[in-house]
């Protein structure tokens, strides 16, 4: 669901799922599952970061809320927060970020009034803010070499990237970029660039492109890899997601 009201807001509603191991997104993101109050802890994904999901078992009642980032930044500057935002990792009470992330998919499920829905996202947005912290971009500590071979992928994702290009871009050995990446990024090297063609991929679908075009933008080699790929990721077919629109 895109909501016409809420421009750079997106959610993805499912019954029931079992999530994948290893989340990405260059968005913002909340997903909760379970009763309304929350048996779950919310994951939380920040852009370009990859997110280790926990749960090991099933969960039932999921609701992903995506925000682009321009979105987040304007609602913080309006409260005096000018740096990069980050999800705490410990010491936040999510509980209210659980209910907000639930009254607002239900407001756009049920079709409320854009007025009710813009105010639900607000309460959203600040219930975000208040589990989050202002910090520097490399609040993470990322290896130099492993944040050039980041960076190398995101500006090419289109293209094919041999682990040998990469390595000579972070003057690393094959063998320690690949150990590093994955250490520090959550993901090995191809498969980091696979999320980002997905994600780039899900940007055009959103736009209205068809899946075969976007397939050719994407770096994939056809329309069938694409859908392999973005179905054992997303759980859809890129035709399926662009009909949710």
């Amino acid at each position: 669901m895109r909501p016409p009201s809420l421009p750079g807001v997106e959610i993805i509603g499912m019954s029931d799922c079992r999530l994948p191991a290893s989340l990405y997104s260059d968005r913002y993101g909340v997903i909760v599952c379970g009763p309304l109050r929350g048996c779950c802890q919310p994951i939380l994904l920040e852009p370009g970061e990859v997110q280790s999901n926990a749960h090991a078992c099933p969960c039932v009642g999921v609701r992903v809320l995506f925000i682009e980032p321009p979105v987040l930044i304007k609602f913080s500057a309006g409260r005096g927060l000018t740096r990069t935002l980050r999800f705490r990792i410990t010491g936040a009470e999510y509980a209210p970020l659980v209910v907000a992330v639930y009254e607002l998919c239900a407001a756009v499920e049920q079709n409320a009034s854009a007025c009710e829905q813009q105010a639900r996202l607000q309460n959203c947005l600040q219930s975000m803010l208040d589990v989050m912290v202002e910090s520097g971009p490399c609040a993470h500590g990322t290896h130099p070499a492993v944040t050039a071979a980041r960076d190398y992928l995101r500006r090419r994702v289109h293209e094919t990237i041999t682990l040998e290009e990469l390595a000579g871009i972070s003057r690393m050995s094959r063998f320690h970029l690949a150990r590093a990446f994955a250490a520090h990024i959550g993901l090995p090297p191809h498969a980091y660039q696979t999320r980002l063609r997905i994600e780039r991929a899900m940007e055009l679908l959103r736009a209205g492109v068809r899946p075969g075009e976007v397939a050719h933008l994407t770096g994939f080699a056809d329309q069938s890899h694409l859908t392999r790929h973005f179905r054992r990721i997303m759980g859809v077919t890129p035709g399926e997601y662009a009909l949710r629109a």
